[in-house]
């Protein structure tokens, strides 16, 4: 048909116009990212001399040109044939969604991926999920120096996908004390179990996260200011907290350890000329 089309076009006046309806658009109008051009069941109608001739979009004759398989969103394409032209509208979306992950940080904060999924858009049109936390999916950028919207981009089986999140400044902590504040001489780190910092953000927003203590954030411990010589006393000494720029503290009570003395007297008594 394309052929007695084109040779009559030759002995009349030429194509006048090309359009395609849209009960003519081709079966497939939506792509998932990397998928190829598929214009199987679209229809082209050329006018020739007022008649109008379906021609398949698919025809050796036809040229559609501006799609791109890795561009999301909606696409205009060009339909060419002989020196005539009109578009076709498609739509590209994403290989992977991501859904119900962690939508607020602190600043400093790394990549939680202990909740969400990703959505595979499958070229079937059939989905699959997988947890962002999977070894399949690998973190490409996250930006958490600065307060304010941030994006998060990941990679899955060679597509990225993109998500936002807010990055909050921190506005206050709020210390939990430890369980044990007393400590004996000879103990050379704290325990810090039990004590943890509740983080907020500032107003409105009511976000909070809590972090428990680690040595790194404190400092102000030191065993050694009791010694033999004052065995006797119970000295305090105040703990103090860090965190993103906020201080917190707590006090801890620190006497003489049985185990101190027992090594001062072995030492003395390894000094005597028996």
């Amino acid at each position: 048909m394309c052929c007695a089309l084109l040779a009559a076009c030759g002995e009349k006046g030429g194509v006048s116009e090309i359009f395609v309806q849209k009960a003519d658009m081709p079966r497939m109008t939506t792509y998932v990212q990397g998928q190829e051009l598929n214009l199987h069941g679209g229809v082209l109608t050329v006018v020739v001399d007022g008649e109008a001739t379906p021609v398949p979009l698919d025809n050796e004759a036809v040229t559609v040109t501006g799609y791109n398989k890795d561009q999301l969103g909606e696409q205009t394409l060009t339909v060419t044939y002989m020196d005539k032209t009109t578009t076709i509208t498609v739509n590209v979306v994403p290989r992977a969604v991501a859904e119900g992950f962690e939508t607020n940080y602190f600043v400093g904060d790394t990549y939680d991926n202990s909740k969400g999924k990703l959505r595979i858009n499958k070229d079937d049109g059939s989905t699959a999920t997988i947890n962002l936390s999977s070894d399949e999916v690998t973190l490409k950028s996250f930006d958490s120096s600065t307060a304010g919207k941030a994006t998060i981009t990941v990679t899955y089986d060679g597509y990225d996908c993109s998500f936002d999140v807010t990055v909050y400044a921190v506005d206050s902590i709020r210390l939990t004390v430890p369980k044990r504040t007393k400590y004996a001489s000879h103990e050379t780190e704290l325990n810090l179990s039990g004590g943890y910092l509740t983080v907020s953000a500032p107003s409105p927003s009511t976000f909070q996260k809590f972090v428990n203590l680690t040595p790194e954030m404190v400092s102000g411990y030191d065993p050694s200011q009791l010694t033999y010589e004052n065995r006797d006393q119970v000295l305090k000494q105040t703990i103090l907290v860090r965190y993103a720029g906020k201080e917190a503290s707590f006090e801890i009570e620190l006497a003489y350890s049985k185990v101190h003395l027992v090594e001062h007297m072995a030492t003395q008594l390894a000094h005597i000329d028996w």
